[in-house]
């Protein structure tokens, strides 16, 4: 659970964080029926793209579930200040309580433990619930567990779809499930080295419909946190047999085209490069004749 470099304990969204206070005397002895107050601090995302950095709405609301001594859990809030909870502690100096956030959207909150006869306080302790829906990364908005790849159909792997803070400047975004994804043109996805995927790692239309076939309606969603929606398509590397800019919808199956290069999807992209496509046509005969361009 404890992350160092994230220094606080992590988990994912529905799961707890167990927490115990215990409360010793300068010899060391564990202090029997020692009241103490806990109470949380403010949700802060792990980046957020305005002035806020804090949260505190319902999904900020910690439930607090005492273990022992047992009694009934709460819901905790913060807004202007803390709320409370009193305890004392058990036969073994201890005070041993769940938290959970299970509406959150990726949040980090302070714990803290106070004695309350003499004020004396724990250093706070962070807790973070991590969502499906936001990968792992420093820049992202909010902390999360994306898998970093999805494992297609015959043997193709793809890799999660990429922030607009881990591509080349230039490309837009999409927003959704509090994350910027990178949302480049046709042109840009076209164009190697301009999105941070490739035109020969970019999956084919036939590969985009094998991957919903396997995957239909919103199960890379549900199963991997993809950024689907019914309005967003995934861009095609070949181009359609009138040269259009050719995708395909991940969460529908419904497939589009477009003369437009400055329409803007979602990027899919593999870990290996696809086999290379037929770039000429040539039309020949054994009785070609090179000087006069006939037969």
């Amino acid at each position: 659970l404890w992350d160092a470099n994230k220094a606080g304990y992590v988990v994912k969204k529905g799961e707890k964080i167990p927490l115990t206070i215990g409360i010793t005397d300068n010899a060391g002895q564990p202090q029997v029926g020692v009241s103490i107050k806990f109470y949380r601090g403010l949700s802060n995302f792990r980046n957020a793209p305005g002035s806020s950095t804090n949260d505190t709405l319902a999904e900020s609301y910690t439930l607090l579930e005492p273990v022992s001594p047992a009694s009934d859990a709460v819901t905790q809030k913060y807004n202007l200040s803390p709320t409370y909870w009193y305890g004392t502690t058990d036969s073994n100096g201890k005070v041993q309580l769940n938290v959970s956030q299970d509406s959150t959207t990726g949040l980090k909150t302070e714990f803290y433990a106070v004695i309350v006869d003499n004020n004396v306080s724990t250093e706070g302790v962070g807790g973070i619930f991590t969502v499906l829906t936001s990968p792992d990364v420093d820049t992202a908005f909010r902390w999360g567990h994306m898998p970093e790849t999805v494992e297609g159909p015959d043997g193709v792997t793809y890799t999660r779809p990429k922030l607009q803070s881990e591509v080349p400047s230039g490309v837009g975004f999409y927003n959704k499930n509090n994350e910027y994804w990178a949302h480049p043109t046709a042109v840009q996805a076209q164009t190697a080295g301009a999105t941070g995927c490739d035109p020969t790692y970019q999956p084919l239309l036939s590969d985009l419909q094998a991957l919903y076939n396997k995957y239909p309606n919103t199960e890379l969603e549900t199963t991997y946190g993809l950024p689907l929606s019914s309005g967003r398509n995934w861009w095609a590397v070949d181009l359609s047999s009138t040269g259009q800019y050719q995708s395909l919808n991940l969460s529908t199956g419904t497939s589009n085209a477009t003369t437009s290069s400055t329409t803007m999807q979602m990027q899919a992209c593999r870990t290996t490069p696809h086999a290379p496509q037929p770039a000429t046509i040539e039309l020949t005969s054994s009785v070609f004749d090179e000087a006069g361009q006939y037969v």
